[in-house]
């Protein structure tokens, strides 16, 4: 007698992202233990993510720029609109995109760079630059030079003994003496509420229970006005803590400590995105929470996100539920994540603060960067899910170590060895990148039957000639069947009025593709892979269908 066939049908394959954490054979259909190099779009389609285009190629008075070796940079944006890209290497600022103009750092008091571990802010038309251990830097547009801050006066003029012809009268040199004591030489600052937020967070430098702000719209003054400091050392009445970077929400000042977080409210403005500074007041602490890795503090515009020992963090989720302090958005894949942590720290002559994130407005992920893992989890923002985490996938092959988002363009910029890219395109550099999804385990809803793979179906968006491989494995094993398929170059459409109109595809169109290919094997538990190369091409997946029959019970 002819045995029953059944089908699955998953629409949206990976549409709850990756979940390696959970029993995999319990787990919903729209999980997957694998989605690589991928992202989830606004469709809920697991598509191939954008690769890297290398926007630099020279440098200021010729000659390549494959050795400039950039670890960080700097969108600055002046009060007329216009945009000044700054970036530098451990030992030299540049500014400039496509092409790159050495920017020297002068001054009296200017010092031999050997590390380029700077943070950025832009505050009243200046742009402020501040590495632990080092004088701040600043970077004026008008005269297109960078100085230490001490070499310049509250009014932008030179400061005595900077060897100019420039002069201060007797009453600013005494400012500027007190106001050079005073300027913190920390590794994080912040530009908000119209001051310059500073702490200092690595070395050995300080208090590091010291939060330092400037004067109202002037990052140079740390003296006069209603500049100051704020010391948290005696809040902690569970232990003393030490500031990890800083943030704000609501209105409220956010001190991101390693094992706690606390929040200062003025008690005056109601959380009107504004603080007068006189009247500060702690509003809460929340404890067994925390920041480890300053770089990974984005503000989305609706929340914070960061990297806790846990994994990483909403802000606002964390001010809901702080008497649930393990409840993290990452914890679908937690304790790979804790691993690419501990991996990063075990590595000789790198630490924790190499772990970077990037937020995209446009495409509605945070992006978590572990470089010297080469390796990133990309966190859909656009909803969340039942149990409070984002949908996420992983990108491989990516050792950046910084991200700036340009908002002129909306697009995210990185840095490297020969210049900057941008995240655009379906290369890297050129080059071809693996994309990988894999089911998690599945039992069709009987585990007491065995089940005979007959054919694997695919709706793909996006193939056009694309050659990939089906994966197909029973019953738990690590071997996998492959079956490879060459698409076909035809069967476009058009997707006015769906996706891409006014973005890329709307006058050429985007190929739909519908597949059913013939697999073997047989087992109670079944597990499906797909694997491919992007190379120039986007491609995303529409449907999966999977069609066995029915074999013996067990």
């Amino acid at each position: 007698m002819s045995r029953p066939l059944k089908s699955i049908s998953i629409a949206a394959p990976a549409i709850l992202g990756i979940n390696t954490q959970s029993s995999s054979v319990n787990l919903q259909d729209g999980f997957a233990l694998q989605a690589d190099n991928c992202i989830i779009d606004k469709f809920g389609r697991l598509g191939s993510r954008k690769g890297w285009d290398l926007k630099t190629t020279q440098l200021a008075g010729g000659g390549s720029s494959a050795a400039v070796n950039l670890v960080g940079m700097h969108h600055f944006i002046d009060f007329t609109g216009a945009k000044t890209t700054i970036s530098w290497s451990d030992t030299q600022f540049y500014t400039g995109y496509t092409t790159l103009t050495a920017l020297d750092v002068t001054g009296a008091s200017a010092q031999s760079l050997s590390t380029g571990n700077w943070m950025a802010a832009t505050l009243n038309d200046l742009a402020y630059f501040f590495q632990e251990g080092y004088r701040p830097l600043v970077y004026d547009p008008v005269a297109g030079t960078l100085k230490p801050m001490q070499d310049l006066d509250f009014t932008g003029a030179i400061a005595a003994g900077d060897g100019s012809s420039g002069s201060s009268s007797p009453t600013q040199s005494a400012n500027i003496t007190t106001n050079i004591a005073a300027i913190p030489q920390g590794g994080f600052v912040m530009s908000s509420f119209g001051r310059l937020w500073v702490a200092k967070i690595g070395g050995t430098l300080g208090n590091k229970t010291k939060v330092y702000f400037s004067d109202v719209n002037d990052g140079r003054d740390w003296t006069q006005g209603t500049a100051g400091v704020l010391d948290i050392a005696s809040v902690f009445p569970k232990g003393t803590d030490q500031i990890t970077g800083l943030a704000t929400q609501n209105g409220a000042l956010v001190i991101l400590c390693r094992n706690s977080i606390v929040i200062y409210d003025d008690q005056v403005n109601n959380f009107n995105d504004t603080i007068t500074v006189t009247n500060l007041t702690l509003a809460d602490i929340i404890y067994g929470v925390g920041c480890i890795a300053a770089k990974t503090i984005v503000n989305t515009g609706e929340d914070v996100l960061f990297l806790d020992s846990t994994g990483v963090r909403s802000l606002g989720r964390t001010i809901q539920e702080k008497s649930r302090p393990m409840r993290d958005v990452s914890m679908n894949v937690r304790d790979d994540l804790l691993d690419d942590v501990l991996e990063t720290k075990n590595t000789t002559n790198v630490t924790i603060d190499e772990i970077t994130a990037i937020y995209s407005p446009i495409d509605g992920f945070y992006l978590l960067s572990f470089p010297t893992r080469k390796k990133a989890y990309c966190f859909d923002t656009k909803g969340i899910l039942e149990d409070g985490s984002f949908r996420v996938t992983t990108w491989s092959d990516v050792p950046h170590i910084s991200y700036a988002f340009d908002p002129l363009s909306d697009v995210i910029n990185i840095v490297g060895a020969a210049g900057i890219a941008e995240y655009e395109g379906y290369t890297d550099y050129g080059l071809p990148y693996p994309m990988t999804y894999y089911t998690n385990h599945f039992d069709m809803g009987d585990a007491s039957v065995t089940k005979i793979l007959k054919k694997v179906g695919l709706v793909l968006l996006g193939s056009n000639a694309q050659s990939f491989n089906i994966k197909v494995s029973t019953d738990y094993q690590s071997r996998f069947e492959t079956y490879p398929h060459l698409g076909s170059a035809s069967a476009f459409i058009a997707e006015y009025g769906l996706s891409e109109y006014n973005i890329a595809e709307y006058s050429s169109g985007i190929a739909l593709e519908n597949i059913a290919l013939p697999v073997g094997g047989s087992g109670t538990v079944l597990q499906v892979g797909f694997e491919t190369i992007i190379s120039g091409q986007i491609l995303s997946l529409q449907k999966l269908n999977i069609l066995t029959k029915i074999g013996r019970m067990l």
